[in-house]
């Protein structure tokens, strides 16, 4: 019973695949993806060539036919700005342009295998710039480590001891407003955040120069990687008023004074 039940699961969630993004990229996922971990070519509906790596990558490029969120906005105030933090090889960051295709996107990923990937699918679109680094309250270096063997566990901490420092084992770290600064931008409409506990160092520490510049934050409940995590962010959030949803993994906060709405979609979907 228990097998049959996997299988029509996985029936149905195939048969969602093939309607988003037809049989020769469904097929890829889930039959050749989950028998090799070489890289494989996808082309998502928007024209964008997207490669992963096989089954490393099943549960980045699930995100194509699960359900998702989309920001609607309108034309007296379209999204302009979208800073994507924990990119990994650009899952989100396709959705965006999907979605947002005339909006400046900055994609940032810590780790290096990951970034190589996400520098590699976006490379030829001219309004995504791709960051290795890692968001933070502070600049400096911090070390980065995988908590699983999954592609998409891999969380940065400060150095207890900087002589024990070996840069390969360590990543650059950004502020947001250092990143706003870079991309010449007054404000975030859309702020991704998937960082794996450091959205507590996030909230908690120098929040206080850009919180405000931000419309939309979107966020996964971080406290399982940092316990009290999902405070910190709602703590520093006072006095701002935003309308809060709820999308499949996500929290999304959009800014009460805005005419935008969230439209939850399944997919890889407009």
């Amino acid at each position: 019973m228990n097998i049959l039940i996997r299988f029509l699961a996985w029936v149905e969630k195939f048969i969602i695949a093939f309607n988003k993004l037809g049989l020769i990229n469904t097929c890829k996922i889930f039959i050749l993806g989950r028998l090799t971990n070489r890289n494989l070519k996808l082309f998502l509906p928007n024209n964008l060539l997207f490669i992963f790596r096989g089954n490393k990558d099943l549960g980045v490029v699930s995100h194509f036919y699960k359900e998702g969120y989309k920001i609607e906005n309108t034309q007296e105030k379209p999204i302009r700005t979208i800073l994507d933090c924990g990119a990994n090889i650009g899952d989100e960051t396709a959705r965006f342009l999907l979605h947002h295709p005339s909006a400046e996107i900055c994609a940032m990923e810590a780790e290096k295998s990951n970034f190589e990937l996400l520098k590699s699918n976006f490379e030829t679109v001219y309004n995504v710039k791709t960051i290795q680094a890692a968001i933070y309250s502070l600049e400096k270096r911090l070390k980065i480590s995988k908590r699983t063997s999954s592609m998409e566990s891999f969380s940065v901490v400060e150095f207890e001891d900087n002589s024990e420092m070996k840069f390969e084992e360590s990543v650059e770290a950004l502020t947001i407003l250092t990143v706003m600064n870079q991309m010449g931008w007054k404000e975030i409409d859309i702020l991704k955040l998937d960082i794996e506990g450091a959205e507590y160092d996030l909230f908690t520490k120098n929040y206080v120069n850009w919180i405000d510049k931000v419309n939309c934050f979107i966020f996964e409940v971080p406290d399982n990687d940092k316990p009290g995590s999902t405070q910190a962010i709602f703590s520093a959030l006072t006095g701002i008023s935003f309308n809060t949803y709820i999308c499949g993994e996500n929290l999304v906060l959009i800014k009460s004074s805005l005419p935008w709405s969230l439209k939850k979609v399944v997919g890889f979907e407009i």
